[in-house]
C-alpha cells in the first residue's frame, strides 16, 4: 500500500522587520512563506508502516524505513532527490550497524540483510551508486 499526502506549512520568520512612521509609531511586519512538502508512506501487508518520505519541491528531505515491528531501521537525508547522509542504520534487533562512511553524497555504505549479516559494500559519488554489490 502506498499513500501520498501534500502538506503546506506556513513558516513565520523569526526576525520581524521594523519601520518608523509618523508620530514615532513603530509598525511590525511579519515575513511569511508557504513551503510545500510531499509526504509519502508505504505499508507492509499487515498494515504496519514500512517507509515514509518527506520532500520539498526541490526533492530535499528525509527517508525513514521501518522494520515489520515498527522500529526505525534506516534514516537518510536526501538533497535534490539523491542520498546525502545516513542518520541511522539498524538490524532487526535495533542494534546500530557500522554502515560505513557516507557524508554529503560521497563515500561507501555497507549492506546488511534483515538479520544483520554483511552483504557487501556500495560506493557513492555525488549521491549515486558507482560500484559495489
Amino acid at each position: 500500500m502506498k499513500y501520498s499526502i501534500t502538506i503546506y506549512f506556513l513558516l513565520v520568520s523569526a526576525t520581524p522587520i521594523f519601520s518608523q512612521v509618523n508620530n514615532d509609531e513603530v509598525v511590525l511586519v511579519e515575513v511569511r512563506e508557504i513551503v510545500e512538502y510531499n509526504i509519502e508512506s508505504t505499508y507492509y501487508d499487515n498494515g504496519q508502516l514500512k517507509s515514509e518520505t518527506e520532500f520539498d519541491k526541490n526533492k530535499n528531505g528525509f527517508l525513514t524505513r521501518y522494520d515489520e515491528n515498527g522500529q526505525v531501521s534506516e534514516k537518510y537525508i536526501y538533497k535534490k532527490g539523491l542520498p546525502y547522509t545516513i542518520l541511522e542504520y539498524r538490524d532487526k534487533n535495533g542494534k546500530e550497524l557500522d554502515w560505513g562512511n557516507f557524508k554529503n553524497g560521497n563515500g561507501y555504505m555497507a549492506g546488511f540483510d534483515k538479520d544483520g549479516n554483511y552483504l557487501g559494500t556500495v560506493f557513492f559519488k555525488n549521491g549515486k551508486a558507482v560500484g559495489g554489490f
